[in-house]
């Protein structure tokens, strides 16, 4: 049995209030959790669309984070294309997040990597000498002289 990591990002439509986008989301998510494992959801909140979805112009935006087996995957995105509210969603695989090993972090956070990342002092700034525009023009005339 392989379980896979799964991201559902999902539009609901704006014509419902923000109560009923939320039993909306607590829907799916029963959905998920009878089938899988949920990780993380977030409250479906307004959000202005950068082009038009099925003529609107705002939705409802939710986020699932969730684990289940790749052969159920098909029922829940058969569920979410039949809800009318739903008016757009995308799963994601998402990647195991890599760790670092304890002898890297070491080998990072060493005095010797802090000496690459040390930074030079420059010279102090000194005051430059104004120079007039007819100077350079006269610097001109004899450089060009010669």
């Amino acid at each position: 049995m392989i379980i896979k990591k799964y991201e559902l990002t999902y539009l609901i439509s704006p014509d419902l209030s923000g109560k009923e986008a939320k039993a909306l989301s607590q829907k799916v998510s029963g959905f998920i959790a009878k089938q899988g494992k949920l990780e993380k959801t977030e409250d479906p909140f307004k959000k202005k669309l950068a082009y038009p979805v099925k003529d609107k112009t705002e939705a409802f935006l939710s986020l699932i984070v969730f684990s289940l087996e790749p052969n159920q995957l098909s029922v829940l995105e058969s569920n979410l294309k039949s809800d009318p509210q739903i008016i757009r969603h995308i799963i994601i695989i998402k990647k195991e997040e890599k760790k670092i090993s304890e002898r890297k972090l070491e080998k990072v956070l060493s005095p010797k990597s802090e000496k690459r990342f040390e930074v030079k002092k420059e010279a102090p700034i000194t005051e430059t000498k104004k120079v007039e525009l007819e100077e350079i023009d006269q610097k001109i005339e004899e450089i060009l002289k010669d």
